[in-house]
């Protein structure tokens, strides 16, 4: 059963002004213990420039003990130039050790600013060192970055991340993969999804994010269409990945039972993670 969704879900919701607390209540009454709380749908835990709110943010894991809370955020991880000072990610760092409660802190970057073509600009090796630098940053306090891929043709996002991991050397389990694999799609770089999720090392991945596309579109539930979830259930399960999935699908007013629909069409699959 697939226990964990993002909070975009709930985008709908969050413009009504419902209660984020409100919303990880039914959560939990419907049985979702993972939480990634997204930038943008933090509701009034983050303010009117989308910095989050280590202050507020700190008091859900005491209100939700059941919920393994993570943070994530859109940041250009990607260029040569970002270092931890930076204000949102030093921000992002403080309210995911605040969201942690007593477990590992965890931050997922995800960056929505360099595009294939800006990407193309940089070395490997300076994009390399920045994602390393971050992650080191992070470490230090204790906690685990994460970074997904999106925009950027896949083989080369995966190199970035290879000489990230060489950087840090011994240390390089404080950085994992967040995978998607619709977004494998977005870039057009005639990637097989089913061929990446085969290649991945489990232990390097720390969640899978549970989407479906049909011309582009990610859909208001996880069903047939673009991404071939048949194949990557099985995949999934042959490969024995550990880490828990996420629901990420389209946000609208019947997100509640679109989600029951995606888990039951992915417990139909046998799929079981988490």
């Amino acid at each position: 059963m697939i226990q964990g969704l993002v909070s975009n879900c709930w985008r709908a919701q969050l413009e009504q002004d419902y209660p984020l607390e409100s919303l990880l209540e039914q959560a939990v009454e419907n049985d979702y213990r993972v939480v990634e709380l997204r930038q943008s749908c933090l509701g009034t835990f983050e303010d009117a420039q989308q910095m989050p709110s280590a202050e507020r943010l700190a008091r859900l894991p005491e209100r939700f003990p059941e919920v393994r809370f993570n943070l994530a955020v859109s940041i250009a991880f990607l260029g040569p130039h970002l270092f931890p000072e930076d204000a949102l990610f030093a921000a992002a760092c403080e309210a995911s050790i605040a969201l942690a409660g007593p477990g590992q802190p965890h931050l997922r970057l995800v960056d929505l600013h360099t595009n294939a073509e800006q990407f193309g600009r940089n070395t490997t090796r300076e994009m390399a060192a920045t994602v390393a630098r971050l992650a080191r940053a992070l470490e230090r306090r204790g906690g685990l970055l994460s970074v997904e891929h999106s925009l950027q043709p896949w083989r080369s996002f995966a190199d970035v991340l290879e000489a990230a991991w060489e950087l840090l050397g011994s240390d390089n389990d404080c950085l994992q993969l967040c995978f998607d694999p619709c977004n494998l799609l977005f870039p057009g770089d005639e990637i097989d999804p089913l061929a990446v999720t085969a290649a991945l090392q489990p232990h390097t991945v720390s969640m899978i994010h549970f989407k479906q596309l049909r011309q582009g579109q990610v859909l208001e539930r996880v069903m047939d269409g673009e991404v071939d979830w048949r194949a990557l259930a099985r995949c999934i399960d042959a490969r024995g990945f550990g880490c828990p999935g996420l629901f990420e699908i389209a946000p609208h007013e019947g997100i509640w039972n679109s989600l029951a629909t995606s888990r039951t069409y992915l417990d139909d699959l046998g799929l079981s993670l988490g």
